[in-house]
């Protein structure tokens, strides 16, 4: 995927040339090789946020392969709360709760705005953290949870990470994207989705580094289930 944006111009770091790029798959771990890009210490601004996000959907437009669809709100999420009961990481009730609330989270996610059309190639996790600025441009990285769905996804990963300057971000996509960023009401079922998967990468996080994810996985969980 970030190869094909590469190609066209789109604003990823590619995968490497010196190499098989892979994935190269060994039992449940995955691994992809990128070419080295040096960093710069600049922290983008929201409308520069809003600006590369536009840029790489456009990119992405014309890309033809297969891909799941909306797998950050449904596969993953899933796969999560399995592994998290496995490893009887919660009490079977706080499981049987977040179970519903992703089933609340999906009939709204059939109904909402956006998710009768085909979609379009999202990026998945479109936050600030996951762009880089090098050789004078924004660059995307960390497109593992690349998939196809309604753009609202995508702006409301944008929007959440933005928070109160949310608005200057969706602005600026707008702008050269070339059409009005979806509203409050349109993004708030896709924000329901993040906020659960949030809280489920979360929790899972806290399983293997207490110390760090602890705090932040009880907050939202509170959060999901209050």
């Amino acid at each position: 995927m970030s190869g094909y944006a590469a190609r066209q111009g789109g604003p990823v770091v590619p995968p490497t040339d010196l190499a098989d790029p892979g994935p190269h798959r060994s039992d449940v771990f995955a691994l992809s090789l990128f070419s080295y890009r040096p960093p710069a210490e600049d922290k983008p601004r929201p409308a520069e946020v809003g600006t590369a996000l536009a840029e790489l959907h456009i990119a992405l437009a014309g890309f033809a392969g297969e891909l799941p669809i909306l797998s950050p709100a449904r596969a993953q999420i899933t796969d999560a709360l399995a592994a998290l009961e496995r490893d009887r990481v919660l009490d079977d009730a706080t499981v049987a709760a977040l179970r519903a609330r992703h089933d609340a989270v999906l009939a709204w996610l059939a109904a909402a705005p956006g998710a009768a059309g085909p979609g379009i190639v999202l990026h998945g996790d479109a936050h600030a953290g996951n762009l880089m600025r090098s050789g004078g441009r924004w660059l995307w990285l960390d497109l593992e949870e690349t998939c196809r769905g309604p753009r609202h996804w995508d702006l409301a990963v944008l929007a959440r990470s933005q928070a109160a300057v949310a608005d200057a971000a969706l602005a600026a996509y707008a702008e050269v994207a070339g059409r009005p960023a979806p509203g409050p009401d349109e993004l708030a079922p896709y924000l329901r989705a993040r906020e659960l998967e949030g809280a489920v990468w979360s929790l899972a996080m806290a399983h293997q580094y207490p110390a760090r994810y602890h705090e932040v996985a009880r907050t939202l969980l509170d959060s999901v289930l209050g």
